[in-house]
């Protein structure tokens, strides 16, 4: 048993019946016990539903219930993620010269990033990151502003958004980056591998589980929990171009071996550098122009084909398409 965090009390299991009744998150309840009970969250949810892999709304819940066990498991493990984001940044430091805009897609609480940046060359970085948990964006951000020594990503935009379905335009960034981001979705892995490419306008590097360089126990392991496997074969499905594989000598857990993957995106009319940041958000749903719109009541962006509003909440985005709202005066 796992002692009961506030934010997973039985007063939330009841209030999320209603919200299940709508049509979204059917499964809270069930999330929401298996957490208490100190289950596999995402397992119970496959179990439920007799899935094989992992949706976006198990992810999403999973990592919801979560939130702020990144920041412990940095705190607790300090020295090991040190030496980590050391060999990660060593990696990443031929990619990412200044003026780079990067984005980490799957973020998770910022930590991974926070201490990555901090170990690449002096220069400016445009830092981006998403996830599918607010929470964890959110307690993400103050763990950055409450640590001087990753000021490199302090000011990183944040918003929610879907991997699938990242809310930004052809060639937005520089650089895609995931930090085990991908590792919870096997079955997609070309459909998300395709998207990181679609976004950047040089390179996509993924530090994420090889279950092929795992031996026999890591294998059952990654299959258990429906982890990524493939990712060679899937960045060629994508149209991109596998140019180096590097594995991680000291990974956090030696049953989840590490391997970063160097990948040129390469479809026809690639540009050489990302666009200008105005351009480079769009609706998650149609595709089309998404506007920033300050108003003196809130903030919100608003893509006017479709006539979708997309909420800001807490200073982060809602870029999803649950997220949504109709507004036909969403410009006002």
């Amino acid at each position: 048993m796992v002692p009961v965090p506030p934010h997973v009390s039985e007063g939330a299991t009841q209030v999320s019946e209603g919200i299940r009744r709508s049509g979204r998150y059917e499964h809270a309840d069930l999330a929401m016990r298996a957490w208490r009970e100190g289950r596999n969250v995402m397992g119970a949810l496959r179990e439920r539903e007799g899935a094989a892999g992992n949706t976006p709304e198990m992810i999403e819940l999973a990592c919801e219930l979560q939130a702020g066990s990144n920041v412990r498991t940095h705190d607790d493990n300090r020295a090991a993620v040190d030496r980590v984001a050391a060999e990660y940044a060593e990696v990443l430091a031929p990619y990412l010269p200044s003026g780079t805009r990067v984005i980490d897609a799957g973020a998770g609480e910022l930590t991974m990033l926070g201490a990555v940046a901090s170990r690449l060359p002096a220069g400016h970085r445009s830092w981006l990151a998403c996830d599918l948990s607010w929470s964890r964006l959110h307690v993400g951000r103050a763990f950055l502003a409450s640590r001087p020594e990753y000021a490199a990503a302090a000011g990183a935009g944040c918003f929610v958004a879907e991997m699938g379905r990242l809310p930004l335009a052809d060639s937005a960034v520089d650089v895609a980056l995931t930090f085990h981001a991908l590792q919870p979705n096997r079955g997609r892995e070309a459909e998300l591998v395709a998207e990181l490419t679609r976004v950047a306008a040089r390179w996509v590097v993924l530090f994420e589980p090889s279950w092929e360089h795992a031996d026999a126990e890591a294998r059952r392991r990654m299959d258990t929990h429906g982890y990524v496997r493939g990712l060679a074969g899937a960045i060629a499905a994508a149209g991109g171009e596998l140019v180096d594989e590097i594995p991680i000598r000291a990974p956090l857990d030696p049953l989840n071996p590490t391997v970063a993957r160097v990948v040129r995106p390469r479809p026809p009319g690639r540009g050489a550098v990302a666009m200008p940041e105005k351009a480079m958000w769009r609706c998650p749903v149609s595709g089309g122009e998404l506007l920033r719109v300050d108003h003196p009541e809130g903030s919100w962006l608003w893509s006017p084909a479709p006539l979708l509003l997309y909420p800001v909440v807490g200073g982060i985005p809602l870029l999803t398409g649950s997220s949504a709202l109709f507004a036909a005066r969403g410009d006002a």
